[in-house]
């Protein structure tokens, strides 16, 4: 009869330890959970507030070029500027050499195009020059080229035959990004210069 009853009281002290230990542990579990939860959503947030790189391509782009539907041009050519052998990104051109259908510039006629910018992108990185693999680039020719934000000029490059130029551009609060380039020298081919090409345009 002794044996029972102790065995029934160590029963019931258990059965009281092991809810004793459940309520003492369930505020525990429950912050461990909301602290897991909260790093799940802050790695979330982190992961959609990072933005990838991109081509200032990928922009909606218009021309400012009056009767010149496209002047910047997606590309993948192979070309060379100075001394160096590159991928061409892109161009900016406002009519194409009849003969060989090289991107050109004419002497009166900017080559303009204005690209509408995400705000989450905060820099453009650009790098140009002119194609020394063609004939029509020469020693005489020689553009401008000039980056506006919402109508603010941010930066120029003068540009010659074997020179490669870059520009870092702060986009802070633009809306919208311009891409200008001037013949202001011409080769002596058709009163033209030729065409500005971009192997590096890239948001981030």
């Amino acid at each position: 009869m002794r044996i029972q009853t102790s065995a029934r009281i160590f029963r019931i002290g258990l059965a009281i330890f092991s809810v004793s230990a459940i309520t003492m542990l369930a505020p525990v579990q429950a912050q461990i959970k909301k602290s897991s939860q909260s790093s799940q959503i802050s790695n979330t947030h982190n992961a959609k507030s990072t933005s990838q790189p991109t081509s200032l391509l990928k922009m909606t782009c218009r021309s400012g070029t009056p009767g010149f539907e496209q002047p910047l041009r997606g590309s993948s050519r192979d070309i060379a500027v100075g001394r160096e052998a590159l991928k061409e990104v892109a161009f900016l051109h406002t009519f194409y050499a009849v003969v060989s259908s090289t991107p050109m510039i004419g002497a009166n006629d900017p080559a303009i195009a204005t690209c509408r910018l995400n705000p989450k992108f905060k820099n453009l990185s650009l790098e140009f020059g002119l194609d020394s693999t063609s004939n029509l680039t020469n020693d005489k020719a020689q553009l401008l080229l000039s980056v506006y934000l919402d109508n603010n000029l941010v930066g120029e490059k003068q540009l010659v035959r074997g020179s490669k130029e870059s520009l870092s551009i702060d986009l802070s609060n633009a809306r919208n990004i311009t891409l200008e380039a001037k013949c202001t020298q011409s080769s002596g081919i058709s009163n033209s210069c030729p065409g500005v090409s971009f192997t590096n345009m890239t948001l981030k």
